[in-house]
């Protein structure tokens, strides 16, 4: 069913060179498909069971915590499973929460079914905890080096983004029949349906069995010393996720409410800024230069990543509460924003041959920059429907070259307690946006977080411009 047909050479040819790529690459269609779904739908489908913004952003919050878990030990999961069982593994949970979204609509039941699939999430199409693994993967097979697989799994997960949202609009065909939540059902079994067909090609896969490491008396020591830092890191992510919501309970207790919207940013600012000050001050010798080059681009990476996708969260319920928009309105409107994506993917490497990848991933930046600070003020649907493109398509389009760089770039060793510690307070801060942009859009706030999100990526797009312009010559991509 799944299988490509002998015919269909030049298809194959382009979703990669092997059947296992080919079929990585499906099961990214499909799963992006059923992303976008849930994207539109799970937050309105909330909404309509009479959820509040705090209480909606705040389940996703905690599933996009749970995600960040689970990416941050994908390598420990890797190892003791093995790469096809984790992929398999992480989609039965998406289909899992699926089927319970299907048939409960209890609170306690779908935050289970949310947490547990990370459903709602993902707006930068990178398949959560699945990434890494599906990265390392394509990787195998990009021995020349020149990015194709990467700019092909880019454009079907834009694309399967933006189909999925356009599906999303199905709702209000069989509204009149099917009113209220009950009609987002429906949805939810084509998400099954979709899932259930993703894991169906990740079980054709080939390969991907668990790699025992040989037993070696002299990695004892660092091994238990690995496990004490990756315990220390998780409890710091705890911890640091118990202050923030500690702090947002007391400050709205004493009836703070100003302070309780802004006291959780600052305090991800200065969390972020604390371990990274020592990157600031040049350090002595050609070695220690490099070793900071190499942070730096780790960071600036990961910083690019996270501001990009927090862009697009909430939309559907901004689009809602703004201006009282339709599912349809709103699914039409996010779906051309992915298949835009789509189309700047498949662009993005033909002017990287001209002008550079660099250069093409901050003009793309700051185009976005510009119509995500324009569109807080826009008084027309339609107006504020072209700019969430603009925004998106620009934002999403460079996720081909950033991983072809990445993955050309990135260091082949472990990553440094530091640059863990800064992923797990960037995804920290990323998984509780939703529940903060939820409550500055209960509170009237339309402008601030979008302000918030647009310094953010300002100071990625600086960074990125600083750190891997320095002598880089244009490269195709």
């Amino acid at each position: 069913m799944f299988q490509l047909p002998a015919t269909s050479g030049l298809l194959s040819a382009w979703l990669g060179p092997h059947r296992d790529v080919q079929r990585l690459q499906l099961a990214t269609l499909l799963r992006s498909v059923g992303q976008g779904l849930a994207l539109v739908d799970i937050t309105l489908f909330l909404k309509e069971l009479g959820w509040s913004g705090g209480a909606i952003g705040a389940v996703l919050a905690l599933a996009g915590l749970l995600r960040t878990v689970l990416t941050l030990f994908t390598a420990e999961l890797g190892r003791l499973l093995g790469a096809k069982r984790c992929l398999l593994l992480f989609e039965g949970l998406v289909l899992l929460g699926a089927v319970l979204a299907v048939f409960f609509s209890q609170q306690l039941v779908l935050d289970a079914a949310f947490m547990l699939s990370g459903l709602g999430g993902g707006h930068a199409g990178t398949g959560g905890p699945m990434a890494p693994i599906e990265r390392r993967w394509l990787a195998a097979y990009d021995r020349k080096k020149t990015g194709h697989v990467y700019h092909t799994n880019a454009l079907l997960s834009c694309a399967g983004l933006g189909a999925g949202c356009l599906l999303a609009c199905l709702h209000v065909v069989w509204s009149g029949l099917l009113p209220g939540a009950s009609g987002y059902r429906p949805i939810f079994l084509l998400l099954v349906a979709l899932s259930a067909g993703s894991l169906v090609l990740l079980l054709r896969l080939q390969g991907g069995e668990r790699k025992v490491p040989p037993p070696a008396a002299s990695q004892a020591e660092p091994a238990a010393g690995k496990k004490a830092n990756d315990f220390a890191l998780f409890a710091g992510m705890v911890l640091g996720a118990l202050i923030i919501g500690g702090l947002f309970a007391l400050f709205r207790r004493l009836g703070w409410h100003e302070v309780s919207l802004y006291a959780p940013i600052v305090l991800f600012l200065v969390l972020l800024l604390i371990p990274n000050l020592r990157l600031l001050v040049r350090r002595s010798g050609a070695s220690g230069e490099a070793k900071r080059t190499e942070e730096l681009k780790q960071l600036v990476t990961q910083l690019s990543g996270v501001a990009g996708g927090l862009t697009s969260t909430m939309t559907s319920y901004w689009f809602a509460v703004k201006f009282e928009a339709s599912p349809g309105w709103i699914g039409v409107v996010m779906g051309l924003s992915y298949l835009a994506a789509g189309g700047w993917s498949y662009l993005a490497p033909k002017h990287a041959e001209k002008i550079g990848t660099v250069r093409v991933v901050v003009i793309l930046h700051l185009l976005a920059i510009a119509c995500l600070l324009a569109l807080p003020w826009t008084t027309s649907f339609w107006v504020a429907a072209l700019l969430e493109i603009g925004c998106t398509a620009c934002n999403l389009g460079t996720r081909g070259n950033r991983t072809a760089m990445l993955m050309e770039e990135a260091p082949r060793g472990k990553r440094s307690l530091i640059a863990k510690m800064n992923y797990v307070i960037l995804r920290l801060g990323a998984v509780l946006w939703p529940g903060a942009f939820g409550k500055f859009i209960d509170a009237g706030r339309m402008v601030a977080p979008f302000y918030i999100i647009g310094a953010l990526q300002l100071l990625a797009t600086y960074l990125f411009a600083g750190v891997y312009g320095k002598g880089r010559k244009p490269s195709p991509m």
